[in-house]
């Protein structure tokens, strides 16, 4: 009879150690998480088998069954992502807060998970020598009354631990709901640059290496400097000349597309990419952006204008994001040289010989 009861209410085999199914999905998540995130830091063969052995610690998850189990995987796994935090803390990478927080999320659900199954456990364990002693009750009625209350106990513990169970695994997608959007919010950050809110140099190098590997992609690179920045600063002070530099983004965000890039490289250099465009499509582009620029207003001085000078270069076979920014940067240095407030151009050396014969 006991054994009956126990089996009935779901309490036997192992009582309280399985896992329940919303605890492995927040786990998994957590997980799928922190390898993404590091995916996206990481490069090199060593930032590589960082993420290599956070997926492998993610398949081991996925077959576990039992807390017991699942809490010696989390130790070794909780090595493998503190060392890869020690390394992002190192190379001062974005993220490392919110990964830090994933990492002990994860390591927190398990050991409060496992910390509820054995006190669980331990209660199922008294009950059931209990039972063995009501066994040894000769009178009908007294074992009756005995085992309505146990019954009665036991039912009440089953509630109470499938409460918890929710309660505690709700709290936990909830904190890593929170943790994933922290962790959005600070990549999303972390990829702009703060005065002006256009790409910093970090991003352009990941998505210029990006369409440069991508086979066929055409497109344009521009660089451009805002034409006596120094002298701007100098006459007006350094408030003036960062609402300058943020003139100059918004004239260039407002001109280019959404599958475009605008970015700043550092101080009054910027950099735009392109897709679909040839030299003379971006040529005509920018243009246009030095003709609005000219009626901005954030200059005190109504006589001042404020004037670009940009340099184009187009992607070709072979290239790579040095060859690509240094035409781009001689063709910068040609305008500059021929009186600034102008756009011109650097075709690839193959493109020029051909235009020779």
């Amino acid at each position: 009879m006991p054994s009956d009861i126990l089996t009935e209410l779901g309490l036997r085999d192992s009582p309280g150690t399985e896992l329940p199914t919303a605890l492995r999905h927040v786990l998994d998540r957590a997980l799928e998480i922190i390898a993404r995130a590091l995916a996206s830091e990481e490069d090199g063969d060593e930032g590589r088998a960082f993420v290599q052995e956070v997926e492998r610690c993610r398949a081991a998850f996925a077959d576990v069954r039992d807390v017991q189990t699942l809490e010696s995987i989390t130790q070794s796994c909780f090595a493998v992502c503190v060392d890869a935090l020690a390394r992002a803390e190192k190379r001062r990478r974005a993220k490392t807060l919110e990964l830090n927080g994933l990492f002990v999320m994860v390591r927190d659900a398990v050991a409060t998970i496992g910390g509820y199954n054995r006190t669980f456990s331990n209660s199922i364990g008294e009950t059931a020598q209990r039972f063995d002693a009501m066994s040894r009750i000769g009178d009908i009625r007294k074992l009756k009354e005995a085992l309505a209350t146990e019954v009665t106990a036991l039912k009440q513990m089953a509630v109470e631990r499938q409460q918890t169970w929710q309660t505690t695994v709700a709290g936990f997608e909830t904190r890593l709901q929170e943790l994933e959007l922290q962790l959005v919010e600070t990549q999303h950050e972390a990829s702009l640059d703060p005065l002006t809110g256009v790409a910093n140099r970090r991003t352009f190098d990941r998505v210029c290496q990006k369409w440069l590997q991508t086979s066929g992609k055409q497109f344009v690179i521009v660089m451009v400097d805002l034409d006596d920045f120094k002298s701007i600063n100098d006459t007006f002070g350094h408030p003036i000349g960062d609402k300058a530099l943020i003139a100059v983004a918004d004239a260039l965000t407002t001109a280019v597309r959404s599958d475009d890039l605008v970015a700043r490289l550092g101080g009054d250099e910027f950099v735009v990419l392109a897709a679909g465009m040839n030299l003379r499509m971006a040529e005509s582009r920018m243009r246009t952006v030095l003709a609005e620029l000219t009626k901005s207003e954030c200059l005190p001085d109504g006589d001042v204008k404020l004037t670009l000078s940009c340099g184009i270069a187009e992607a070709s076979a072979g290239d790579t994001k040095e060859s690509l920014l240094k035409r781009a940067d001689q063709a910068l240095l040609d305008a500059k040289k021929y009186g600034k407030n102008r756009v011109a151009v650097r075709a690839a050396s193959f493109i020029r010989d051909l235009r020779k014969r």
